[in-house]
């Protein structure tokens, strides 16, 4: 149980960070294509 809350604290950041990488990602392609 407490090894689970560890993986989840070290994970969540991880796959907020890849999130916001995506957001900002989607946002340039979207400026480059014109849509």
């Amino acid at each position: 149980m407490i090894f689970r809350a560890c993986v989840m604290t070290v994970i969540k950041p991880l796959f907020a960070l890849i999130e916001f990488n995506r957001v900002q990602f989607l946002a340039r392609v979207r400026v480059l294509f014109g849509f």
